[in-house]
Order: structure tokens, then C-alpha cells, then sequence
């Protein structure tokens, strides 16, 4: 009888599987995951975001969170994600750390630029958490109540603090959200900046508030030997407001055109005077003043107004977000203006020229008006002249409101303090500027009894920008009524913080410094009917 032999794949058998199982168990650490598909990558982006988005982690897939929508978001190759379905399906978005020490979201455009659509965290929070709430709660309520498409908000409280918030869509079409530095048109808030750079120059002895407009610009308008710097300064000079209904139209058929300041003026002077240079009693707001006064500052100088401007405030005050349109390119795009549900965006802003032609955010107008406040930017001198206010006889059917060297005075609506009494009149009290622009609203002031600076900017041209002043100063002033944390004058950085009351515990960290924020979106827009003077005037 043959012994019995094992057959020969059973030797196999006994050679391959414990090989198998070591190559099991060893490839894994040869294997590196890419670092796009590691969980534990994805899982750094979880939390909350502003505005009113989160990022979670549903098993190994990171989830997109803004109520009511949400998407699985997909991981690439090169470390973007894509929107797995809904409306932002197919785009990309991708996390990157924030100059806030937070971590930022942002979405790719059509044309392949970045915008922001969300940061972990409040970007500014100097202030007390319950104030801020308060503020971010004010500006909710704005919003839903006067139908507005964005709001973008300044607060600077001596002693306390800054926040700078927004809410809202800076662009309907897209639904991108509005973030605390997005940029907008100013209008006429740039004639403060104008205002400024003619002083600075009055304080280097180059020029006069009494020099007439003929010795600067002769022959250039009729009568200009008995018209001033200073009438320029504060509208009393009587020189028609070139910005009609007429012009207007010329504007909006040919929204591309680039308008030489020397048109504007020849517009101008087609038209009779409103009274004498001077007059008694009279007053008339006229852009026309303020593009004499760009010219001025440049024959004076022998430079271009828009390199006035940046050498004189934007770079000195690290105002990044600022920009004199068309002249200065602008990195990345503003938000979008609105007339009711329209966009009128597409506009070539040298119609505006000196007189309304600025790009801003709401942090550097807010910069920008505590310089000018604190006598950086001008003496004490100059600063007297600029605050040498002028009654306004009737003008926009203004109750309180007054007119100096490209600056306004006037009073808010102060609402009763929270114990039921009138406050003091001294509290509704401000100096600043207004400004209105083909679909967008400005407000930057300041309050001299509480060091209080608010700049507002809005997407919207029907609604007055000094409703949300008014709600933010209100805001500012039940806190402190609250809290009896009263701001001074006398602390204009806030160096020296009050101690906290018993009724809270106060909040503070530093601010950091900003730089230049990631591009937005840009797309043309269209306005199919002619617009009326109000509606796009500076």
C-alpha cells in the first residue's frame, strides 16, 4: 500500500495565506491617504460660521450647512470641495486661514475668482459679546423691515472698543452673503475726502480758502473771480448742480462713456447760476463745486486727484479697501447697488468725479472719520474752518441740518433712554456725511458728547442709510445706559478701558491688522429705464 501524501496545493495553501495575511497587514503603512480625502483634514473646517452656516461631519463626508440648504461636499485633488447637490451644485469652495486667526470659506465665480461666503467666528470682537449681539440683532431687524438686499456696519466706542458687521447678500443674483469688508460706491461721502486733501493744502500755505476760482482754473467758469475756495467748500457759491435729469440720461445711455471732469463743468455752465456767490441766505447743494475743487487740487499740485487722495489718507491710514473709480484699479469687485430690485451697477464712475466717485468698506470709512476726528489728518485750525457751519435754508426739507468745509451737522432721531426719560440733547448731535449713488447708501458720523464713530454702507438706493445710525446709536446708547459704561472723547483708542460694572463682564482682545480681503464676484448689470436725478446723484 502507497503512504498517503498531501496534495500539492494544500502546500500551496499553507505558504500563500500567511503571506497574504502579512501583506494585509503591512500595506497600510505604505499607503499614505491623500492629505484631500483624510477625515481627520476635513475635520478641522467643522463648526460654526458667519453668517449662519455650519460645517459638520456626517460619517466621513463634511457637510455644508446654511438652513434650509445643506450639501455633502465632495473632496478634489487639488484640495477645493464641490457642492454634491441644490442650487450651488457643481461649484467649488475651499477653507483657508483668515488674517482673524479663523478659517474662511470661499466660493469660485463663474469667471474663477474667489469670494468669501463664510468665516468661523466675528471678525472684529473688541466689543462687549452682549453689545455686539445687539448690534448684529439691530441689523437683522433693518434688513427684514425695510427689505434691504445688504448692510454693512462700523462701531468705534472710546474706551470699549470696534466691531464691524454685516448681514444680508451682497449679490441677489448669486446669493453671496454681505461680510464686514465688503466695498462699495460712496457717493458724496467722498467730498469729505476731497474736503480733507483742500485743507491739507491750505495748511501747506499752497493755497487760500479765499483764493477765487479764476486764479486756479482761469476762464473755466463764467464769474469765477468772485467764487472762492471756501464757497466751493460749503455750496454756497451758487454754481448750478450739473447732475440734472437730462444728464442723468446721458449717463445711463452710455454707461461705458468716460466723462472728463471738463465736461461736467461745460454741463454746468449751460445753465444760469442759482443766486450770486455768497448771497445772504442762500445755499445749494452742487457736485459741480466739488469737481472744481478736484481740479483745483491737481493744477495746485501737478498731480492726479486719485494719487492725492491715496497719498495723502488711503496709504498714511492703511485704508486697503479704498479706491478712487475709474482711475484706480480695484482688486476683485463691490457689492452689487440696487434701485428697488434692479441692478445698476454697471456705471462708469466718472460722471461722479470728485464729487462722488470713491470705492470704501465700512472699516476704513470708520478709520478715515476717527483720523479726521482726532487731528491727524488736519490742524486744529483747519479743523475749526472745516466745522464752520452754514445754515442750509430749507434743503431737503432738513430740520437741524447745517454745512461746513465738506462736512455736515445735524441731529438724529435719539429715542428716550431705557428708564423711560428724554436724553440729553447733546446726545443726538453729529458731525459727518451723507451720501446717495446709483444703488447704494452712505452714512459715516461721529458724536462728539461720546466719542462715538458709526459708518453705514448699503446696496440699496431707496432706503436712507441714516435709519441704521440712528438704530445703531440707539443700540449704543441703551448698553451704556444698561451697563454704565459711558464713553469719553478723551479716550479716542481706547487705551484706557473702564472696569466692568456688575451688571456683565466685559469682553476684549486686540485687533489685528488687515490686509487686503479676497476678490469678489464681478458681473455687469443692466438698468432698462432712465432713472431720475435723486436716484443717482452723489
Amino acid at each position: 500500500m502507497r503512504p498517503t501524501t498531501a496534495p500539492r496545493w494544500y502546500h500551496v495553501r499553507l505558504f500563500v495565506l500567511p503571506m497574504l495575511l502579512l501583506l494585509a497587514t503591512l500595506l497600510p503603512a505604505f499607503y499614505v491617504t491623500p492629505s484631500y480625502a483624510q477625515p481627520t483634514a476635513a475635520a478641522a473646517y467643522v463648526g460654526d460660521y458667519s453668517p449662519n452656516t455650519r460645517i459638520e461631519m456626517r460619517g466621513s463626508e463634511l457637510w455644508f450647512v446654511r438652513t434650509p440648504y445643506e450639501s455633502a461636499l465632495q473632496p478634489t485633488t487639488d484640495g477645493t470641495y464641490i457642492f454634491a447637490t441644490g442650487w450651488l451644485v457643481g461649484r467649488q469652495i475651499k477653507f483657508v486661514p483668515n488674517e482673524a486667526n479663523g478659517i474662511s470659506i470661499l466660493l469660485q465665480s463663474d469667471d474663477g475668482s474667489w469670494n468669501e461666503f463664510a468665516r468661523s467666528g466675528e471678525i472684529y470682537d473688541d466689543l462687549d459679546p452682549s453689545l455686539r449681539a445687539a448690534l448684529a440683532h439691530m441689523l437683522e431687524h433693518e434688513i427684514e423691515q425695510r427689505g434691504l438686499p445688504a448692510v454693512t456696519l462700523y462701531v468705534h466706542i472710546p474706551g470699549q472698543g470696534m466691531w464691524v458687521g454685516a448681514r444680508g447678500v451682497s449679490n441677489r443674483e448669486l446669493g453671496i452673503p454681505a461680510v464686514p469688508l465688503d466695498r462699495w460706491r460712496i457717493a458724496s461721502v467722498s467730498k469729505v475726502f476731497l474736503a480733507v486733501v483742500v485743507l491739507q493744502l491750505v495748511d501747506e500755505g499752497v493755497i487760500t480758502l479765499d483764493d477765487s476760482v479764476e486764479r486756479w482754473l482761469p476762464g473755466l467758469v463764467p464769474n469765477g473771480h468772485n467764487i472762492t475756495v471756501r464757497q466751493l467748500l460749503n455750496h454756497t457759491s451758487g454754481l448750478y448742480n450739473y447732475m440734472n435729469d437730462y444728464f442723468i440720461s446721458q449717463v445711463l445711455a452710455d454707461r461705458g462713456r468716460m466723462w472728463s471732469p471738463y465736461e461736467l463743468v461745460a454741463f454746468a455752465n449751460a445753465y444760469p447760476p442759482y443766486f450770486a456767490p455768497g448771497q445772504p441766505e442762500r445755499w445749494h447743494y452742487s457736485n459741480t463745486n466739488y469737481v472744481l475743487l478736484g481740479l483745483i487740487v491737481e493744477h495746485a499740485t501737478g498731480l492726479p486727484l486719485a494719487q492725492n487722495i491715496r497719498s495723502r489718507i488711503s496709504e498714511p491710514l492703511g485704508l486697503y479697501n479704498t479706491f478712487y473709480e475709474p482711475q484706480e484699479t480695484i482688486p476683485g469687485s463691490i457689492m452689487r447697488g440696487y434701485l428697488g430690485n434692479r441692478d445698476i451697477t454697471s456705471l462708469n464712475l466718472s460722471y461722479a468725479w470728485g464729487c462722488g466717485s470713491m470705492v470704501s468698506s465700512a472699516e476704513d470709512l470708520g478709520k478715515f472719520t476717527r483720523a479726521m476726528f482726532r487731528g491727524t489728518l488736519l490742524s486744529p485750525e483747519r479743523m475749526q474752518d472745516m466745522r464752520s457751519f452754514v445754515p442750509v435754508y430749507g434743503a431737503w426739507h432738513a430740520r437741524y441740518l447745517t454745512y461746513g468745509l465738506g462736512l455736515m451737522h445735524d441731529r438724529m432721531g435719539i429715542a428716550h433712554a431705557i428708564d423711560g426719560q428724554p436724553r440729553a440733547e447733546g446726545l443726538a448731535w453729529v458731525d459727518g456725511h451723507t451720501g446717495a449713488l446709483a444703488g447704494y447708501r452712505s452714512a459715516m458720523w461721529y458724536m462728539p458728547e461720546r466719542g462715538i464713530t458709526i459708518a453705514v454702507g448699503l446696496n440699496q438706493m431707496y432706503t436712507d442709510a441714516n435709519h441704521i445710525t440712528t438704530a445703531a446709536l440707539n443700540t449704543i446708547l441703551a448698553y451704556q445706559e444698561q451697563t454704565g459704561r459711558i464713553s469719553s472723547p478723551s479716550d479716542p483708542d481706547g487705551r484706557h478701558r473702564a472696569a466692568p460694572t456688575a451688571h456683565h463682564s466685559h469682553v476684549s482682545r486686540g485687533c489685528k491688522q488687515r490686509g487686503r480681503r479676497n476678490e469678489r464676484i464681478a458681473h455687469a448689470g443692466d438698468c432698462t429705464r432712465t432713472i431720475s436725478t435723486e436716484r443717482l446723484s452723489a
